[in-house]
């Protein structure tokens, strides 16, 4: 899930880089960037916070503190070999483009 909403985060990023721009001809363009990009982040903090802490959280309410800490470390580590496959893929397509 949280990959996922990396993704469309970032697609959406992507999508709406033109409103963000700084050659914007007023300065309230600016701002409204800024508060855009900021109002995001919360979001983004928030989701990322119930996607990665949802379930550990959930299991220490039930005091299974085995299952809540390997939940935990499960999302951590396929957080890790995600990013690893993405970087590595990400390295490989920016080589054979050289």
């Amino acid at each position: 899930m949280e990959v996922c909403y990396i993704a469309l985060v970032a697609l959406f990023l992507v999508g709406t880089q033109s409103f963000f721009d700084n050659t914007a001809p007023s300065p309230w363009v600016n701002v409204f960037g800024i508060i855009c990009m900021l109002s995001l982040l919360v979001l983004s903090v928030g989701m990322s916070g119930l996607f990665v802490f949802g379930w550990p959280v959930h299991y220490v309410m039930e005091r299974k503190y085995e299952k809540a800490l390997a939940a935990f470390f499960a999302t951590v580590i396929t957080m890790f070999v995600i990013f690893a496959i993405i970087f590595l893929g990400a390295s490989l397509v920016s080589q054979i483009r050289l």
